[in-house]
């Protein structure tokens, strides 16, 4: 393993140009979340972290290189077929019931929430709400002028470290390296 020199970062020259593509596609989605809701996202606000996160996703899934393939399928043999929302868009999600428990009935399968990727290796959406980040199979979207809200991007509340605030890093934890949620 090579090292390169102390303040040389020319010397990083791959991965400096792939923090450059994921800095860019994150400034272009913040860019489209706030021309969308016609107001400025907080850059303290826990949906950033999301940002981020989804903007390397983008970069790794979608971005097509000098080959016409993108890493995924590189890396995978296949095209990612997982659908995709615009980030920070209003969407309905079915709500995933915890292993072992009942489902009433009478409580509502669809709720409101934030779209902010999906899963690292599955294709469960990453949904934010005010009382955390959940993970949802099924979403749909809203009509076309309920789609935006800034005032409910801004009440999302959780991390990558933490989706659900108060849990504690461990019982919260949304994704370990084989790619399981931790509750």
């Amino acid at each position: 393993l090579d090292e390169t020199p102390v303040g040389e970062s020319n010397a990083n020259g791959r991965a400096e140009d792939a923090g450059k593509r994921v800095r860019d596609q994150a400034r272009v989605l913040k860019d489209q979340v706030e021309h969308k809701c016609g107001g400025k996202v907080d850059l303290g606000s826990d949906v950033m972290q999301w940002l981020v996160r989804w903007a390397a996703m983008v970069v790794t899934r979608y971005k097509r290189g000098s080959d016409g393939r993108t890493p995924w399928e590189r890396m995978r043999g296949s095209r990612c077929k997982a659908e995709v929302v615009p980030f920070g868009e209003t969407v309905w999600y079915k709500v995933m019931k915890k292993s072992g428990e009942r489902q009433n009935k009478m409580e509502p399968r669809w709720e409101e929430g934030i779209w902010m990727g999906h899963m690292g290796r599955t294709e469960e959406a990453v949904i934010g709400t005010s009382e955390g980040v959940v993970k949802a199979w099924a979403v749909r979207r809203k009509p076309e002028g309920e789609r935006w809200e800034l005032e409910r991007i801004g009440r999302v509340r959780g991390t990558p470290e933490e989706p659900v605030p108060g849990m504690g890093a461990e019982e919260s934890t949304i994704e370990d390296s084989s790619g399981v949620w931790r509750r």
